[in-house]
């Protein structure tokens, strides 16, 4: 996977321990849309169990979705975060390339590989991307809040986020932060897929021992899923990890409770 991460230029004001003033956990899962039936069949042991799982959905895959799909993502149990708008790598497929070499500065070959949010792109352009992806989350789905995960391959700047009034977001960075007294930034920080070519997770014992010390770090542990690299053998390691938590009372939480922690 892609672990580079562009520089952003912002303020930062790390939550202290008095906002949350103990250990937790969350799940979180990229590319819902992609794969609906890999995906249902995922959910149901966090659905069977009652694990919060905070999911990454792809707007332009919401047109593909069958309505009984929508009312299952509509669940209590998801937190749904907008992730991009189309999630493709190569946009010449989308567009025709006299748009997009008006979109851009400066210009660049026909050949090079760019993503919905590159930064070659024009502010606007990118902006009219964020606009169009949330107009159909919002319009299709249930939303507890206005979030925002970036696809792999390229990141908004978080200016366009704060102007656009995204509430939490989930991708930057290492830790937990306060953008600006407005945003909440809440990455993910332990990925569970130890090799995607294979579909293999790491074992029980590498993330434990990791969540460890990560919790030891950064009192917290985000946990990354892709169902659609994942195997259903890969349910026994989740219900695992969630029973592991319950036992040592480190709550696996909706980022939805963000909220509560931002400053007043």
């Amino acid at each position: 996977m892609n672990t580079k991460y562009f520089k952003q230029q912002w303020e930062l004001k790390q939550i202290s321990d008095i906002i949350y003033p103990q250990e937790f956990a969350f799940f979180r899962d990229d590319d819902i849309g992609l794969e609906n039936e890999k995906f249902i069949d995922f959910s149901e042991s966090f659905l069977s169990d009652s694990i919060p799982l905070n999911i990454a959905v792809i707007p332009n895959q919401i047109t593909y979705m069958t309505d009984k799909f929508k009312r299952y993502l509509s669940k209590d149990i998801f937190t749904i975060f907008q992730h991009g708008n189309t999630h493709r790598v190569n946009y010449t497929s989308a567009i025709s390339d006299s748009d997009i070499y008006k979109s851009m500065t400066p210009i660049i070959p026909k050949n090079l590989i760019i993503g919905e949010f590159h930064t070659s792109l024009k502010d606007n352009f990118s902006e009219q991307n964020l606009i169009k992806g949330w107009k159909l989350i919002e319009l299709h789905l249930k939303t507890k809040f206005k979030g925002f995960i970036p696809p792999w391959h390229s990141f908004p700047e978080i200016k366009l986020l704060l102007d656009n009034n995204y509430e939490i977001i989930s991708g930057y960075g290492n830790k937990i932060e306060i953008i600006k007294n407005k945003t909440i930034s809440i990455p993910t920080n332990l990925d569970i897929i130890k090799d995607y070519s294979k579909n293999e997770c790491y074992d029980l014992r590498s993330v434990l021992n990791r969540s460890e010390i990560l919790l030891k770090d950064t009192r917290y542990v985000g946990i990354l899923l892709h169902h659609n690299f994942m195997t259903k053998d890969s349910h026994k390691l989740i219900a695992q990890i969630a029973e592991h938590s319950n036992k040592n009372n480190i709550p696996i939480i909706s980022l939805e409770e963000a909220l509560k922690w931002k400053i007043k």
